[in-house]
């Protein structure tokens, strides 16, 4: 039979419908798929805004250190843990600077690295292990007699820099007054470094002084606790350690009477002070230098130029390094 028209009009109204409803659905998956789109959008813009921009502001923090670009500063972009990191980075950035221009004013204590006057030449260089050393050095001509001074404070950082920024007053204040010995010197540091241990302070320096006649070649030594002297004789195969040239550091000892150890000498001799961080030097093989290593590498780097003997030693001990323990300064003083 014929459907009717009330058939019809029903039919028609299922699927119109079926149409809207499917609309709706169509309608609300745009929706749901705007949203989705506007949380990726937020996300990616949080993730770079709280997260990729942090980091790469910490990126350029390390790229700053490792350039030593210390003036660095970086943005802060956020305020969660990653922008508390950023604010720690650029406070070690402001420390780090303050101690490279603390660096560069020790460096100004230390006397010019090289001398030359009547039938004495001297070289002298330090190496820092960090950015403030403990190394101390002091060289004056006094009256055609050279006084070389060289001292090396405990640890390292402001306490070591502090100590040798005292060693230098005391230096100034003896030149104030005319230098006369090593002795009168050594008594210099013995009682400031006896007033320091005596108010609590646990840091200490060793101290070694050597007087040369620049006319007749007479050297005397004073040892207050710092590492023995080499002695390399014109043409020798191996510099001599001078093991008798010893003594407590300064302050520990109020009754300590400084007497001088006296060496002649001859033309072409020399005599080096060095600090502790030579003998302590390991090899890649993981050998200590000691100082039977050093006497041979003094000998075997031995030459006409002074400098250039201290470049081909700091060379050699660059080279066969496997890790630096300490500062290493070293003066070469030569009788010709």
């Amino acid at each position: 039979w014929p459907k009717s028209e009330t058939s019809y009009s029903r039919g028609d109204d299922a699927g119109g419908s079926v149409k809207k409803h499917v609309g709706q659905i169509v309608l609300k998956a745009w929706a749901f798929a705007g949203l989705l789109l506007a949380i990726a959008v937020a996300g990616v813009y949080l993730l770079r805004s709280w997260f990729f921009r942090p980091l790469s502001s910490i990126r350029e923090g390390i790229e700053a250190i490792g350039a030593r670009k210390f003036a660095t500063r970086l943005p802060l972009v956020s305020n969660n843990e990653l922008g508390r990191l950023v604010a720690a980075f650029n406070h070690s950035l402001e420390t780090l600077q303050e101690l490279a221009v603390a660096g560069v004013v020790q460096e100004s204590l230390l006397s010019e690295p090289y001398a030359a006057f009547g039938r004495i030449e001297v070289a002298a260089h330090s190496q820092a292990m960090t950015n403030l050393g403990g190394d101390f050095y002091s060289l004056t001509n006094a009256d055609g007699r050279l006084l070389a001074v060289m001292g090396d404070a405990t640890g390292h950082g402001i306490p070591a820099a502090l100590s040798m920024a005292m060693a230098k007053a005391i230096m100034l204040f003896e030149e104030s007054r005319g230098v006369g010995d090593g002795s009168r010197i050594m008594e210099q540091f013995n009682a400031v470094f006896l007033s320091l241990r005596e108010q609590g302070s646990k840091d200490f320096m060793t101290v070694m002084s050597l007087l040369v006649d620049g006319k007749t070649g007479q050297a005397e030594l004073i040892n207050a606790g710092h590492p023995f002297p080499l002695l390399l004789r014109q043409g020798a195969a191996e510099a001599e350690l001078l093991s008798e040239v010893r003594g407590l550091p300064p302050g520990f000892d109020r009754r300590r009477a400084f007497a001088p150890f006296r060496v002649s000498l001859q033309p072409g001799d020399c005599l080096i002070l060095f600090t502790d961080g030579f003998v302590e030097n390991i090899d890649r093989e993981g050998r200590q230098m000691g100082f039977s290593g050093l006497a041979r590498l003094v000998a075997q780097t031995a030459c006409s130029d002074l400098r250039q003997h201290m470049a081909r030693i700091f060379s050699a001990l660059d080279l066969g390094a496997d890790q630096r323990q300490d500062d290493c300064s070293m003066l070469i003083v030569r009788f010709m």
